[in-house]
C-alpha cells in the first residue's frame, strides 16, 4: 500500500499537477483578472479563460462528494434562478436582465476554476496572489480607469498605493521562509492597518488591523479552537478600541485632517461607527432601506426609483450633499435605487429571497474558515484577511464585484477542503 506524504505546509503541493493547474498559469490568470472584456456586459480574461477550459477540469469537481462546493455552487444556481424568475417583474429591458443573470454566472465559472485549481495546486494560491499584486503596478482596474485619480492626492493614496502596500506583505508572509517575519506578521498587519485608518485608507486598513488582531488571538499558545467566537468577538472589540480612543479624538482635535475626517465630523455621534457608515457609505445603506419597505419580493431586477426619487434624495440627505435639488448627477440619470452594496441590491432587488441566499454565502464561508483554523491550518492570518475581503465586498461593493471576488471565495473553501484532507493523512 502506498503511504502519502505529508506536505509541511497546507500551500505546499505533493504528486503532479495538471498543466491547467500550474503555477505559471494561476499566475497569469490572476494577473489578466483587473482586465476588463465588453461583450454583452463586461468580462475578464480570467472568465473566458475558465469557461473555455470547463470541459477539462468539470470532471474533477466530485460535487456529490464535497458537500461545501454543492451548497456554493446551489447558492449561485439560487442567485440565476431569481434573475430568470423575476424578469417580468423587473424595470429593466431584456438584455439588463440577461446582463444581471450573467454575474453570478460569470462568478460561479470562475469559482469553479479556482477552487478545482488549488484543491489540486495548493501553492497555486501564493503565485495567483502574486499574479493579482503584481497586476496592480501596470493595471489599475474598471473602477480606477473610471476615475480621474491624479500622482500625489489623498485618493491616489487610498485607491492605488496602500493597497498595493497590504497586498505586498501578505505576499511576503505567503513566501518568505523567514521564521522572524512569520512570528511577528501579525504585528505588521495591525501597524498598516492603523497607518491605513491614520491616513483615511479606510476599507484596505480594515482589512490589514481586524484580521492582524484575530491572528496574534489564534496565535497565542493557550488558543482553543473551541474559543475561536471568543477572540473574535475580543478581535472587534480591540478595533472599536483603537477607532474609539486613538482615530476619533485625533479627527475631533484636528490631528488627523485627511482621509475621512470630514464624513466623522459630520456625525450625530463620531464614536459610533454606524454613524460613518451611513455618511460615508450612503449607497450600501440605501438598498436595505428599500428592502424593509418592500420585504417580501422586492423591487425587481434593477429596481427604478419612485417617481419623486425617494431613495435617491434618501442616499443624497445621508451623505449631506448641499442638495436635495433635482441635479441628480448619475444617480438621476440611472433613475435607479441607489446600491453599493452586493447584499443590498440582491435584497432589494428579489426581497427576503434574495437576502437570505446572500446569507447563506456567508455563511458557508465563515463555516469553512472556522473549520479551516480548527483543523490546523498554518496560514491563519491569509485565511482571516481573505475572510474579511469577501465580507466587506459583500456588504460595501457594487453588485458587479460578484463576478470576480468569487475567486477569493475559492481560497476560503479550498483551504478548508485541504486542511480536511491532511487530518484524514494523519490519521492514517
Amino acid at each position: 500500500m502506498r503511504t502519502r506524504v505529508l506536505s509541511k505546509s497546507i500551500l505546499d503541493t505533493t504528486g503532479r499537477v495538471p498543466f491547467l493547474c500550474s503555477n505559471f498559469v494561476l499566475f497569469i490568470v490572476a494577473f489578466c483578472s483587473r482586465f476588463v472584456i465588453h461583450l454583452v456586459g463586461e468580462f475578464s480574461p480570467t472568465f473566458l479563460f475558465a469557461i473555455i477550459t470547463l470541459p477539462w477540469y468539470v470532471n474533477g469537481l466530485r460535487m456529490s462528494q464535497d458537500k461545501m462546493l454543492k451548497k456554493t455552487v446551489l447558492v449561485f444556481c439560487a442567485l440565476m434562478l431569481l434573475g430568470v424568475v423575476w424578469t417580468p417583474f423587473s424595470d429593466t429591458d431584456l438584455l439588463g436582465n440577461i446582463k444581471a443573470i450573467m454575474i453570478p454566472f460569470n462568478g460561479l465559472i470562475v469559482f469553479l476554476f479556482f477552487y478545482y485549481a488549488y484543491t489540486k495546486n495548493p501553492s497555486g494560491i501564493k503565485w495567483a496572489v502574486l499574479g493579482a499584486f503584481i497586476s496592480q503596478f501596470f493595471i489599475r482596474g474598471q473602477m480606477l480607469d473610471n476615475s480621474d485619480i491624479e500622482a500625489g492626492t489623498y485618493n491616489y493614496w487610498k485607491f492605488l498605493v496602500f493597497p498595493r502596500i497590504v497586498t505586498g506583505v501578505v505576499c511576503l508572509y505567503l513566501f518568505a521562509k523567514w521564521r522572524l517575519l512569520r512570528n511577528n506578521i501579525s504585528w505588521i498587519m495591525i501597524f498598516v492597518g492603523l497607518l491605513g485608518l491614520a491616513t483615511g485608507a479606510r476599507s484596505a486598513g480594515l482589512g490589514a488591523l481586524i484580521p492582524g488582531l484575530l491572528a496574534l488571538l489564534i496565535q497565542r499558545p493557550s488558543f482553543k479552537a473551541r474559543n475561536l467566537k471568543k477572540y473574535a468577538i475580543i478581535g472587534f472589540i480591540g478595533f472599536y478600541a483603537v477607532y474609539a480612543l486613538f482615530y476619533v479624538p485625533r479627527v475631533l482635535d484636528g490631528t488627523i485632517k485627511e482621509g475621512n475626517s470630514e464624513q466623522l465630523l459630520k456625525t450625530d455621534n463620531p464614536y459610533n461607527p454606524v454613524n460613518l457608515i451611513m455618511i460615508g457609505r450612503a449607497d450600501s445603506v440605501v438598498p436595505f432601506m428599500a428592502f424593509f419597505d418592500k420585504p417580501i419580493f422586492g423591487w425587481g431586477t434593477s429596481a427604478k426609483d419612485t417617481p419623486d426619487f425617494h431613495y435617491i434624495r434618501m442616499t443624497l440627505a445621508l451623505e449631506d450633499a448641499d442638495n436635495q435639488s433635482d441635479d441628480f448627477g448619475l444617480y438621476g440619470d440611472l433613475g435607479t435605487i441607489p446600491g453599493h452594496s452586493i447584499w443590498g441590491t440582491y435584497s432589494c432587488w428579489y426581497g427576503l429571497f434574495g437576502f437570505f441566499t446572500i446569507l447563506m454565502l456567508v455563511v458557508i464561508m465563515l463555516k469553512a474558515s472556522s473549520k479551516c483554523i480548527k483543523d490546523g491550518c498554518d496560514v491563519p492570518l491569509y485565511i482571516l484577511f481573505t475572510v474579511f475581503g469577501v465580507v466587506w465586498t459583500i456588504l460595501f461593493s457594487p453588485i458587479a464585484n460578484l463576478k470576480t471576488m468569487t475567486g477569493s471565495i475559492a481560497i476560503i473553501l479550498a483551504l478548508a477542503f485541504l486542511a480536511e484532507e491532511r487530518n484524514k493523512i494523519k490519521k492514517i
